[in-house]
């Protein structure tokens, strides 16, 4: 899901040409990008604090909700000119990026702990054809089935995490009986 999420930002004709040429104009596609990954940015230092205050589920919850709400406005959203919604659309893009970004490299690290090497060079390799997948059907299918792919996948990804964190949480209980 967090390389279909970001393919869909950063191909040209994806989410660029779809929303941001046609309603603010090709010149404004680069600060759109800027936009989004400050945001990105600022919001992958906060989600790191806020982590260990909240947890990493209640993050990722955080950012699932915001995925699935920008997803939904994009669906509904009638394209008009307008600067606000494109660079808050960006803004909030940047932080669900954020999100997945680094809860996912957190929860990572801890599930493989012994072999980080291994399991962050398979993650990169999956997120890799994702990419790759999304750049294929690129062109040949309309935006608005790239949305649902990305909702639907959205919806995968949030219980396949969710059941990671409580077999993780269960191991962890049965560590802390035996010692």
């Amino acid at each position: 899901c967090s390389a279909l999420h970001m393919s869909l930002l950063t191909s040209c004709t994806a989410l660029l040409q779809h929303y941001v040429s046609e309603c603010v104009g090709i010149g404004w596609v680069g600060y759109v990008m800027l936009v989004s990954g400050v945001i990105n940015s600022g919001s992958s230092m906060l989600c790191s604090r806020l982590a260990g205050r909240l947890g990493r589920v209640a993050i990722v919850l955080a950012g699932s909700l915001a995925n699935a709400a920008l997803i939904a406005f994009l669906l509904i959203w009638t394209r008009v000119p307008s600067f606000l919604v494109i660079f808050s659309v960006a803004g909030i893009w940047g932080f669900i990026d954020a999100v997945w970004n680094t809860q996912l490299s957190t929860l990572f690290g801890v599930l493989f702990s012994l072999d980080q090497e291994a399991a962050f060079a398979n993650f990169r390799l999956w997120q890799a054809l994702g990419f790759c997948i999304s750049f294929a059907y690129g062109d040949a299918i309309g935006m608005e089935i790239k949305l649902w792919i990305l909702a639907s996948l959205l919806a995968v990804s949030v219980l396949l995490y969710l059941a990671a964190e409580r077999t993780f949480y269960q191991q962890q209980q049965k560590q802390n009986v035996k010692t």
